[in-house]
């Protein structure tokens, strides 16, 4: 059989190959931009948090852009990590350049927003292309989504920008496919359509669903048939089913079972603490959560540590109030109504993090960065009906009121953006919203520990175990703060505690020696030091303290390998080689000790106990001026 013709174009509607003209007025362009710059303009002070630490900070695989290669090695998002390489090799570890390139891609990914829906409306509504109110409908998505603060996280925590170029070829996806059926050069726009599908992949594993949202953005904007999509475009879906092969190449579907393909157990089936039922019913009151912040972005976190629902009763009310708006998309779908591709589209974005496959952390704001689009766009066509009733004849009410809420939506971005200046900042305001975040006591306790704030991070410690007591990295955060603040005793019993329910903790051995060499009890500190020094101990310091009490306890020979261990470590340590020479003296070695005290007067002249122990060995002579 003939496959149905698509219905014909209104006379009045520009032929395919023109441009598309936006008549949004040049005062509101002016003053939205200028709402957006406001908005993020503080964003480029950020601080590197968290995650950062790891995937920027401490990242080998940043530190080299040649050969490119390297960031493709074993990486999950290799586009990100050249991109970060990049960053890292025009300004090193300064954040304002990783900030400055995160919001541009914030503002790429507004534009083609901008692009596809106007490219949308024209489509479903061509003979109403005339009057320019589409083109306003279409801008004030854009505005308001660029300035929406539910979008801070994706920006401004630099690491998220998986997500945000993630984004942006998720909608290049959507935008390439429709241009091409409103284009005279189809083929060149499918085929980078396709291309910008399997750019996402090389961003983050969500973008799997941006093959199916190409397919429901055919049935409802561009078919007239539920079999036109695979008999006129059965080579555009074979390619972008081909982009779902990058899963596998990336490792990501075997992560889901073996969390040690990347090295982190926190997404797949293995996570502890939640089962797949567990997620799936938490995630129910996690959606219902993410719409009130789209509507009323009040109270945003950047660590929720949202608790599992272990109950289905928990999960009921919910579960309907979503299954409802599924339901309702879905039949809006299936009658061809682009309010339908909408709400469908909110899921399809949130299917991979907001269903059954268990992620550890069960609510987190950056995951609804590109589904907000959906709830902006729904909300904006609301307000355009409602205004095209008052006013039929003009878009210019519309658009100032467009223009107001963006004012009062970037003013709330601006003070969030406030947040993300240091950790010190981050993790109060995390605290002050989750009063119970043990995690966020932890996590500041540790950044005020490391200002030499001691006498406030131990009270902090000591409230996280008091709402979640056993946890082994805030008892040895504690006891660490306890031993420097000189409550040895204190720390001592913690690390001995900690040591009773796990022994295996070399670290804690570490310690625990360390503090027990602080309270001079060696012969108790030797047996944890021997416990926790392995060969790939990365501290001189610790090398050198070993040896500091096998030596008092008559280990020579041991002292002798921890010091030159130590010295391979920190070669230039002038107290390290006097310290191996007066264990080589006490070893009847006199030749290496003499050597071993030049070396220390090489590195530092004003050694005074290496000149006096040289003087008496007779080895002073060829050292030059005293």
């Amino acid at each position: 059989m003939p496959v149905p013709r698509r219905k014909p174009r209104p006379r009045s509607t520009p032929p395919l190959h023109e441009p598309v003209r936006a008549r949004v007025p040049n005062w509101a362009i002016a003053i939205g931009l200028l709402i957006v710059g406001c908005a993020w303009a503080n964003s480029l002070g950020g601080a590197f948090l968290l995650d950062d630490l790891v995937h920027v900070v401490g990242n080998p695989k940043i530190r080299s852009l040649w050969p490119p290669w390297e960031c493709f090695g074993d990486s999950a998002r290799p586009i990100v990590d050249l991109s970060l390489a990049i960053n890292f090799a025009i300004g090193r570890l300064d954040p304002a350049g990783y900030h400055v390139c995160n919001l541009l891609i914030h503002l790429a990914t507004g534009t083609a927003i901008y692009l596809f829906a106007r490219r949308v409306l024209r489509e479903r509504r061509p003979e109403r292309d005339c009057d320019g109110h589409d083109a306003a409908v279409a801008f004030a998505i854009a505005l308001l989504w660029l300035v929406h603060p539910l979008t801070t996280q994706g920006v401004t925590y630099v690491i998220q920008r998986g997500e945000s170029l993630m984004s942006l070829f998720y909608v290049l996806t959507l935008y390439c496919f429709l241009r091409g059926e409103q284009d005279a050069r189809r083929g060149a726009w499918f085929t980078a359509s396709v291309l910008c599908c399997a750019a996402g992949f090389l961003c983050k594993g969500v973008m799997v669903t941006a093959p199916v949202a190409v397919l429901m953005l055919d049935w409802v904007v561009v078919s007239g048939s539920w079999k036109e999509p695979f008999t006129r475009r059965w080579k555009l879906y074979v390619g972008l089913a081909s982009t779902w092969g990058v899963l596998f190449a990336l490792g990501l579907v075997q992560l889901l079972f073996r969390p040690e393909t990347h090295g982190a157990g926190t997404v797949g089936f293995s996570v502890s603490g939640v089962t797949p039922k567990e997620y799936l019913l938490t995630q129910a009151g996690v959606l219902v959560h993410y719409l009130r912040l789209c509507a009323w972005p009040d109270t945003l976190v950047f660590d929720y540590l949202w608790p599992p629902v272990t109950d289905i009763r928990d999960a009921l009310i919910p579960g309907i109030v979503m299954l409802c708006i599924f339901a309702a998309g879905l039949i809006l779908t299936i009658r061809k109504r682009l309010a339908g591709f909408v709400v469908l589209t909110f899921f399809l974005i949130l299917a991979p993090t907001s269903s059954f496959v268990p992620i550890s952390d069960l609510c987190v704001e950056h995951r609804m960065y590109l589904a907000l689009v959906c709830f902006v766009a729904i909300f904006v066509v609301a307000l355009h009906t409602v205004a095209r009733r008052i006013r039929p004849g003009s878009a210019t009410g519309f658009i100032v009121i467009v223009l107001i809420i963006a004012a009062v939506l970037g003013l709330r971005t601006h003070l969030r953006n406030r947040n993300y200046a240091s950790d010190d900042v981050m993790w109060r305001s995390v605290i002050a919203e989750r009063p119970e975040n043990y995690r966020a006591m932890d996590h500041l306790g540790t950044t005020l520990m490391e200002d030499g704030r001691i006498g406030e991070a131990i009270p902090l410690f000591k409230e996280a175990l008091r709402i979640k007591p056993g946890m082994t990295v805030i008892e040895n955060n504690l006891a660490n703060c306890l031993a420097q603040s000189g409550e040895l005793e204190a720390a001592i019993a913690l690390y001995r505690q900690i040591l009773a329910n796990d022994p295996g903790l070399p670290r804690t051995h570490l310690n625990l020696a360390l503090t027990l060499q602080m309270a001079g009890r060696d012969a108790e500190a030797v047996t944890h030091y021997d416990a926790g020094m392995t060969v790939d101990v990365p501290e001189g310091g610790a090398w050198r303290n070993y040896a500091l009490v096998l030596q008092k306890v008559g280990r020579l020979a041991d002292a002798e390998v921890a010091l030159r261990r130590a010295l391979t470590l920190m070669p230039g340590d002038a107290e390290g080689f006097r310290l191996l020479g007066s264990v080589l003296e006490r070893r009847g070695k006199p030749a290496e000790a003499i050597e071993a005290y030049r070396a220390a007067l090489r590195i530092d002249p004003a050694n005074a106990a290496a000149r006096a122990r040289l003087d008496q060995l007779g080895g002073g002579n060829g050292l030059g001026p005293r």
